[in-house]
């Protein structure tokens, strides 16, 4: 029997559906300037629901992912994605994270991050 999920404001859902919502979720929508942020904020929100919900679900099992392993593959995803947006550039890549450029470059450094392209402009 599949398991079920509860989901903020969408009801119940299986966990394939929702990882075909997050896949959905393409860095092309998060790029069109025309979408709204009520849109992008609710799409944010289903996607940490969906990710925390799976973490606890696959944490269920002899062998959990230590949280603190977890929030670094996570942080290290969008810091790829963010270095992708940005076309390599640290510079651009931490103003749009919110850090400084120093923090994001001991970031991709401890998190072993490459990067094809290391612009700092």
């Amino acid at each position: 029997m599949e398991e079920r999920l509860e989901t903020a404001g969408r009801g119940v859902i299986s966990p394939i559906d929702e990882s075909r919502a997050v896949a959905a979720l393409s860095l092309s929508a998060v790029a069109d300037v025309t979408s709204s942020r009520e849109y992008l904020t609710h799409h944010f929100t289903l996607a940490r629901d969906i990710l925390t919900k799976t973490y606890i679900i696959l944490n269920h099992d002899e062998r959990p992912t230590p949280l603190k392993e977890f929030l670094s593959t996570i942080e290290a995803a969008v810091i790829r994605s963010t270095l992708g947006v940005t076309g390599g550039s640290q510079k651009k890549a931490a103003q749009i994270l919110g850090v400084k450029e120093t923090a994001l470059c001991e970031k991709i450094k401890r998190l072993k991050i490459k990067s094809t392209n290391r612009n700092s402009g």
